[in-house]
């Protein structure tokens, strides 16, 4: 088999893993290489033999598709697209893993032709995807192009009852891969940690590589995903929308990690409107041309730096090149603790001299729901070390504070330059006095309903937009309705240099973050 990675940022076929067979393949027998085990819900049959021509037709039955799959093998589960598997999933895999990183075990789609997803559809009792407990099992796995949905969690679908189900990895892994995939209110049911979506624990060690590339999540009604005791986690051109709808709670979060993971790449995703925060990742990460909005606060890092207990030190750590908007605080989502609305949050609890911060080319923007209460794009602790906070640009944020730095004693060392601050939103720069248009400020107050309208959207709105993003998949990929793509319209309105819309663009990539060479040759 051989697999290359997709290239975040790329809008060609570069931009999408590929991932072929382990030679000798076939659809039938006990073939060296990969078995192929096809399965459509509307032409197979259970006492049909899992060919191309001859489907199974369940999935999870005795018969099914999955009662093929052998162990340490680099099998294939294939499900026809266009089919639908209602209360039905992978829901009993046991401790079925791939062969190896180079050889995984499949969970995709046929055919190669361009048609819809298929897809899951699971009520609030059952669950999607479990791999069991305990610190074997489930290893070397990818799932690529398949649709979760949980209909009672579905609030366009008549049986929607505000429940939900969850997609749930429990045991350690060596890799795992999930790719092209959509989670619609699929959230959990029963774990070991309450309130998650996508739980990955590693609970035992450490595990190892989690990539995770152009995946939806949204209509979450609890917290979006959870991540826990990984070593390489990779998060890209991904969507996080509508997590924690309606609840009102500090411990709700669109991704939440502990800080037992190291450090993670988060590169060209959406992450808007949930409760609380965007993204709280306790053991750090390097985020790059992200787009934020409608949050209590949109990036915490609150325990950073915590990894001394756990093995690992994190030293630097880079935000560059995102955008954040709209912070939000009403009577019925909760604020940040006092200061509701902030965008980034740097506050370790330990004052490791290791640790590093760069700030670097982000926009803060669009605050006003938040004009009487208290808050600032950045908030450090007392102890946020080194941090460096540079070329960033600010247009009405809050009550007009750009960096806040928490009361109490430590030894911060916080440094400026080169950032552009309009943060009171009064048409001059606040330390010059000179007007916006000198530094080639256009349309500053712009969002993402202006956005829409850009790209032709009829009445453009903030979900009207958010709705085109979700619908983003292998077969239906659009560049306007791409992180970088959005981000670069903003940069515009200030006067920013472009990143460009196809690329590595927004920081740099994996090695330049500091992350360990991937295991998988990368196109």
């Amino acid at each position: 088999m051989a697999i290359t990675l997709g290239i975040p940022g790329k809008n060609d076929a570069t931009g999408w893993s590929v991932i072929t067979p382990t030679s000798p393949s076939a659809d039938t027998g006990t073939p060296a290489g990969s078995r192929l085990i096809y399965v459509s819900s509307s032409t197979g049959s259970d006492s049909n033999v899992g060919s191309l021509a001859s489907p199974k037709q369940t999935i999870s039955g005795a018969s099914g598709g999955m009662s093929l799959l052998r162990n340490n093998k680099p099998d294939w589960l294939l499900l026809k697209k266009g089919d639908v598997w209602t209360d039905e999933g992978f829901s009993n895999t046991g401790g079925h893993s791939g062969q190896d990183a180079s050889n995984p075990m499949v969970f995709t789609s046929y055919p190669a032709t361009p048609g819809a997803r298929p897809k899951l559809d699971i009520s609030s009792s059952l669950a999607p995807y479990t791999a069991g407990t305990g610190a074997t099992g489930g290893n070397f796995r990818v799932f690529y192009g398949i649709d979760f949905n949980c209909y009672s969690g579905d609030p366009s679908d008549g049986r929607y009852t505000n429940a939900s189900t969850t997609f749930d990895h429990n045991p350690r892994f060596d890799y795992f891969h999930v790719e092209d995939c959509r989670f619609l209110g699929v959230v959990p049911s029963a774990a070991s940690w309450a309130n998650q979506h996508i739980y990955f624990p590693g609970a035992e060690t450490r595990s190892s590589v989690l990539i995770w590339h152009r995946n939806v999540i949204c209509h979450v009604n609890t917290m979006g995903s959870l991540w826990d005791n990984i070593a390489d986690g990779r998060f890209t051109d991904s969507t996080w929308y509508k997590t924690c709808e309606g609840l009102n709670s500090e411990n709700n979060h669109a991704f939440y990690s502990q800080e037992t993971s190291l450090p993670y790449l988060i590169k060209n995703c959406f992450n808007v409107d949930t409760s609380y925060n965007s993204f709280k990742v306790r053991g750090g990460a390097n985020v790059y041309n992200c787009f934020f909005a409608r949050a209590g606060v949109m990036l915490d890092m609150y325990g950073y730096n915590q990894g001394v207990p756990y093995g690992f030190t994190v030293g630097l750590c880079t935000i560059a090149d995102n955008v954040f908007q709209e912070g939000r605080k009403t009577g019925t989502v909760a604020p940040f603790l006092s200061t509701g609305g902030g965008a980034i949050a740097v506050i370790p609890v330990t004052a490791d001299t290791g640790q590093d911060t760069d700030i670097l080319r982000n926009i803060f923007a669009n605050n006003a729901l938040l004009s009487t209460e208290s808050t600032s794009a950045i908030k450090a602790d007392p102890v946020a070390k080194n941090t460096r906070i540079n070329n960033n640009r600010c247009a009405l944020w809050g009550q007009g504070k750009f960096f806040e730095q928490d009361a109490g004693v430590g030894t911060a060392t916080t440094t400026f330059s080169g950032n552009i601050l309009d943060a009171n939103g009064n048409g001059t720069e606040d330390v010059s006095g000179l007007a916006m248009s000198t530094y080639g400020w256009t349309h500053p107050t712009y969002t993402l309903a202006d956005y829409g309208t850009s790209v032709g959207i009829a009445s453009s709105t903030f979900d009207k937009v958010m709705q085109e993003v979700i619908l983003q998949s292998k077969d239906n990929w659009r560049v306007a309705y791409t992180a970088p793509a959005v981000n670069d319209f903003f940069r515009t309105q200030f006067g920013m240099t472009l990143l460009g819309v196809d690329g590595d663009g927004g920081g740099g990539g994996a090695a330049a973050a500091g992350f360990r060479r991937p295991r998988i040759k990368m196109r």
